[in-house]
């Protein structure tokens, strides 16, 4: 979830900030060494940004550990109280308190993301997350220790990594949860090194695996043509996927209105402006049909150019 943030030089109110991030950092992987593996820097360095005394030349150590552990500077702020939002806190919450493997597939801009991000924004302790690039099984499970603060030095192979993944989590305490999200760009055979964390940590873990509609696509297609681990994958999984609603006016108007613009008129032609959908919701068990905004990056765009259109910071 974090993004590389570009500034020209660091205030001390963003140094605190990144000296925060690196305490919960701590406090959620046990020790500093964890976070400075994470962070691919020094012990020492981790120590002396931890306590403002890091007194290198330039902002780049800063900015790098930053970066690692999430931080970036956005005004834009998540409304923690629409449909969707609501859908992702309580499968994010079930999956913890239950130790449940749930899978979320929803189209891009569907809002997976930014609702896993307002969880672990309310929900840090013990929530443990990596967004995945088209990585083979070896590249996401070296990347998955990086970002548990595990040593995956180069020469480990795959199977040693996978029981580093495991043995982190099997001490874990008060139900741990691992968020893979992008889980849709990786390769198709990946995901079933989710078998093995199952069968060694069920009971004790949660997953949740998100992506677009090609996760779910991917996974059906190698049930349906007997790929070996597939089936097992999809029972482990519960076989259904997890679709967000999108937002509705009264959604869009509640985003709107935590990032400044709160002039109902207003808030109506964002909504008219991203393309709202006919889409048939369940409403309290009834079938309803409803204009909904599939795509909520259309919701952001619109809430910033109607913002620079009329000069408003």
């Amino acid at each position: 979830m974090s993004e590389a943030t570009k500034v020209n030089k660091l205030t001390d109110e963003q140094k605190q900030r990144i000296a925060s991030l690196i305490k919960n950092e701590i406090r959620r992987l046990g020790t500093q060494k964890k976070v400075a593996i994470k962070c691919g820097v020094s012990d020492a360095a981790i120590d002396q940004l931890k306590t403002m005394k890091y007194q290198a030349q330039g902002d780049d150590m800063w900015i790098k550990v930053g970066n690692a552990l999430g931080w970036k500077e956005d005004t834009w702020k998540i409304a923690y109280d629409t449909i969707d939002s609501k859908s992702v806190f309580a499968v994010l919450k079930d999956a913890k308190e239950n130790s449940l493997f749930i899978p979320i597939a929803q189209s891009a801009g569907g809002g997976k993301s930014s609702g896993i991000e307002a969880f672990m924004n309310q929900q840090n302790s013990n929530v443990f997350y990596i967004s995945c690039k088209e990585w083979n099984k070896r590249e996401l499970l070296y990347n998955l220790c990086i970002a548990l603060g595990v040593d995956p030095s180069p020469g480990y192979p795959q199977d040693m990594l996978l029981e580093k993944v495991i043995d982190f989590f099997k001490v874990r305490q008060n139900k741990p949860l691992l968020i893979i999200d992008q889980a849709n760009s990786l390769k198709p055979s990946v995901l079933t090194f989710l078998i093995f964390l199952y069968n060694e940590c069920e009971d004790r873990l949660g997953v949740v695996i998100a992506g677009t509609e090609e996760l779910e696509k991917k996974i059906k297609k190698g049930v349906r043509l007997s790929y070996k681990g597939y089936d097992e994958l999809d029972s482990r999984l519960g076989r259904r996927y997890v679709k967000l609603t999108g937002a509705t006016l009264s959604c869009v108007r509640k985003i709107c209105a935590i990032n400044g613009i709160t002039d109902p008129d207003v808030q109506a032609y964002i909504f008219d402006k991203c393309m709202p959908v006919l889409k048939e919701v369940d409403s309290n068990g009834t079938p309803t049909k409803v204009k909904v905004v599939t795509d909520k990056r259309l919701i952001k765009r619109a809430v910033k150019a109607w913002k620079i259109q009329n000069q408003e910071d």
